[in-house]
């Protein structure tokens, strides 16, 4: 199994300790048509993802705060900003 090669951690600004369902965030990415996968743990305890290839606002299924993010080709930058959380 190939593991997988992050580029960025990021904590969000949420609770910790799974008391949430979802985190909203602002991401924008550069140049548009790019974008990121945003890997978070989820509900069950496992780890999934969101592709995110527009900016805009997004809601993210993760539990806890701190995410882990991977550039797609052609990505420049990005920026993400927690907008809010869903409690659990």
């Amino acid at each position: 199994m190939t593991e997988i090669v992050y580029n960025d951690q990021v904590t969000l600004s949420a609770p910790t300790g799974g008391v949430i369902k979802s985190i909203k965030v602002a991401v924008v990415v550069e140049p548009p048509g790019t974008g990121i996968m945003v890997y978070g743990t989820l509900e069950s305890g496992n780890i999934g993802y969101i592709e995110i290839r527009q900016s805009g606002t997004h809601e993210l299924p993760f539990v806890e705060p701190v995410i882990q993010v991977k550039y797609l080709t052609g990505m420049l930058k990005y920026s993400i900003s927690t907008l809010g959380f869903r409690k659990a």
